[in-house]
């Protein structure tokens, strides 16, 4: 029997940009994993990969849709071939079918290889001291690009050599036909386009400083300009692609957005979960569940974030008792900003310690860490995907899909209700963050209000 055709549902009308995440709990009356969309009657599944899987057979279109659309199965199936959008009609389908194509990529695209002189010779360069001592994950990711860009410039040539450099280099159609297919062929979207182009800016650059001609050194001032000129233009695209896509109202559309209130209500939501948790760790923790343990990390995590989002994957035992001895202070240059910032300080209320303590005497222990960080995975070493404990509990509290920068944007919005520009720029620079969302909530505030004086003038 042949396999029946698949529809790919983000390109119907009315899909999300980006398919959203399937978040699955085990239900504590049966102990299953039950389908989220619910008019679905099926009974539950032992495990997670099983749910999933059914999800993805079956409902596909819900990683698109909040409700499933009403589509023609002709005009969708032809739209999935020649990858176009298909306009709504008023047939329902009863096939929930999903698309195996796979998508282009910058990834497929042919390259010269690293492993050539040229190639070792630009990695060298990206490390030392004249390409501003890199690391190596960065450089390789660079010289990556550069192969990329100079194979799709001289597809003929076999040998990467420096007259194939100076000849795409120095061709301004080859450049921004290169940055165009990127965009139209590879579906890559501004940043990683900002990427390549940052790339080529340093491969100009490494090839200054090896003996280019003067002819080939003046061309390479004119491709200066073109990369600079377009570096302009697709920063411009990506601010307006900000503007549309983080605009609050679009965002509380997708549930993506929540009030103060609501988040203030997930803590208390799961405080009884984890009180009762902590009194089985200290008083008979043999009969502690291992998924109680997991949901008293996770409910560390999501207090925490919320006191102040920053990140606490590095946060060790040591620095919380010697926060003892400074006041709830912990200076630190091990957090995650600390290559922009160079420092970071983090406060612990009297409220926070509490809690870390009763975590760190009775819960961590059962976790059996490997490890001197204070938050540990069930499998003994450093938790790194905070974010995600994050975005489950706040689900399963208020309904709503909000990891950690989504918080930030939301209390910044905020603050510029309850407080004054002074206040703000404080609170934004201890939380390490500037919310473009919370900048253009308050440039259409402020436009408003001009309108409403202007009128009132008008009036006069």
């Amino acid at each position: 029997m042949s396999k029946a055709k698949k529809i790919e549902w983000s390109n119907i009308d009315g899909a999300l940009p980006k398919p959203k995440r399937l978040h699955l709990e085990k239900d504590d009356v049966d102990s299953l994993y039950h389908c989220p969309i619910q008019p679905c009657e099926h009974d539950g599944f032992q495990s997670q990969r099983g749910c999933r899987k059914h999800v993805n057979n079956k409902h596909s279109w819900f990683f698109y849709f909040d409700e499933k659309p009403r589509v023609d199965l002709k005009l969708a199936l032809n739209s999935s071939k020649v990858q176009t959008n298909s306009s709504a009609a008023s047939a329902s389908t009863d096939d929930d079918l999903s698309s195996t194509r796979s998508k282009p990529g910058p990834r497929l695209m042919p390259s010269f290889s690293p492993s050539g002189q040229i190639g070792e010779q630009l990695t060298t360069w990206l490390t030392g001291s004249g390409g501003g001592y890199k690391k190596d994950r960065p450089a390789q990711q660079i010289v990556s690009r550069c192969l990329k860009f100079l194979k799709f410039c001289c597809e003929e040539e076999e040998e990467l050599s420096f007259d194939v450099i100076d000849f795409s280099l120095c061709s301004p159609s080859l450049l921004f036909k290169f940055i165009d297919c990127l965009q139209e062929e590879c579906k890559l979207g501004h940043g990683g386009r900002l990427g390549y182009i940052d790339a080529i800016s340093e491969l100009i650059d490494f090839r200054r400083v090896n003996g280019a001609s003067d002819g080939v050194l003046r061309k390479l001032s004119a491709t200066d300009l073109y990369i600079k000129r377009a570096r302009k233009t697709v920063a411009k695209m990506m601010r307006l692609q900000w503007t549309q896509n983080l605009d609050i109202e679009s965002l509380e559309a997708r549930g993506h957005w929540a009030s103060m209130e609501e988040l203030l209500e997930v803590v208390s939501f799961h405080l009884p979960r984890y009180e009762q948790t902590m009194k089985t760790c200290q008083n008979d923790p043999r009969q502690v569940n291992p998924s109680d343990l997991t949901f008293a990390t996770k409910f560390l995590v999501t207090y925490l974030k919320g006191s102040r989002p920053m990140t606490y994957q590095y946060l060790t035992v040591e620095m919380v008792k010697a926060a003892k001895a400074t006041g709830g202070f912990i200076d630190q240059k091990t957090f995650k900003t600390a290559g922009k910032y160079g420092f970071d300080s983090v406060i612990l209320t009297d409220t926070s310690m509490q809690i870390l303590d009763g975590f760190i005497h009775f819960v961590r222990p059962l976790l059996k860490p490997q490890c001197d960080f204070v938050l540990v995975t069930k499998n003994r070493s450093q938790h790194s995907k905070l974010g995600n404990e994050v975005s489950k509990l706040v689900f399963d509290a208020i309904g709503k899909y909000i990891h950690p920068t989504r918080y930030r944007q939301i209390v910044e919005t905020q603050s510029l209700h309850a407080l004054d520009d002074k206040e703000h720029r404080t609170l934004s620079e201890d939380q390490k963050h500037c919310s473009v969302v919370a900048k253009v909530h308050y440039q259409k505030r402020r436009s408003r209000e001009v309108a409403v004086k202007a009128h009132e003038c008008l009036q006069k």
